[in-house]
């Protein structure tokens, strides 16, 4: 695949796989509440909600927007706030509306990522992630998605079992941490549409980077750096969801 596919990709999976997370979410939050136990559901917002915050918070610090209001979590809500100005006229704070809108995805992962090196072993996790997104930079062909889809699924079904055999305690800790933080991973519908916006002042940027990769002959360290970033969300999003239906489990169980 191409930088441009990969990137493409990367952005499509942001919003379908997004709004397919929303909707699972709401099932599940659904089914839960009508229980009676949609504190079950509500327990993620008090890792992940700070952190999808924090995201925005950090990014407009480095890209000088004036943040008027910062709600880390809402107590009658699922959801926090960070309310921020900008100048209009400066290219460089309106260009950051894309990387603000857009931090939680990025931030997250990266979070998780460093949050998994620390639990366990670097090889543990990074051998599975190679492996996919070699996979995923040679697609040449429709069909090549199905291999790298049950990779992803069997890895993900590996990784899981590896960790529970550093201790289930361990493992319980990191589940809990990194699916609240990608619960709340994906940008709200004001996040993208602030970077829908802001999506112009970056064109620029992108054509100029687009002629220097072709140029230096980083197509392939470019292929490979967005094929890990896919592969990075996917899998966690599989954790995710392997998350959810251990939650629904305990709510069966619980009287």
């Amino acid at each position: 695949m191409t930088p441009f596919v990969l990137f493409g990709t990367l952005i499509s999976l942001l919003i379908v796989l997004g709004f397919v997370q929303r909707k699972l979410e709401w099932v599940l939050f659904r089914r839960l509440f009508l229980r009676g136990q949609g504190y079950l559901y509500s327990l993620t917002r008090w890792v992940g909600t700070p952190v999808h915050e924090l995201s925005h918070v950090v990014m407009c610090v480095v890209f000088r927007h004036r943040i008027v209001k910062i709600e880390w979590v809402d107590p009658t809500g699922l959801g926090g706030a960070v309310i921020h100005q900008w100048n209009p006229k400066s290219y460089y704070q309106n260009l950051g509306n894309i990387f603000i809108a857009t931090a939680p995805f990025y931030f997250g992962v990266f979070l998780i990522v460093l949050l998994t090196h620390f639990v366990f072993p670097s090889s543990l996790f990074l051998s599975y992630v190679a492996s996919i997104s070699e996979l995923l930079v040679n697609i040449s062909q429709l069909s090549d998605l199905y291999l790298v889809a049950r990779a992803l699924v069997h890895s993900v079904i590996e990784f899981n079992s590896s960790a529970i055999e550093h201790g289930l305690g361990r493992y319980c800790i990191w589940l809990f941490i990194s699916t609240s933080i990608v619960a709340r991973m994906i940008p709200s519908s004001a996040d993208f549409g602030n970077a829908l916006r802001a999506l112009i002042y970056a064109l620029p940027i992108i054509a100029i980077l687009t002629v220097a990769i072709g140029l230096s002959g980083l197509i392939s360290a470019v292929n490979t750096l967005l094929s890990v970033a896919i592969v990075f969300w996917l899998f966690f999003l599989v954790v995710y969801l392997i998350y959810m239906l251990l939650i629904l489990l305990v709510a069966k169980l619980l009287p």
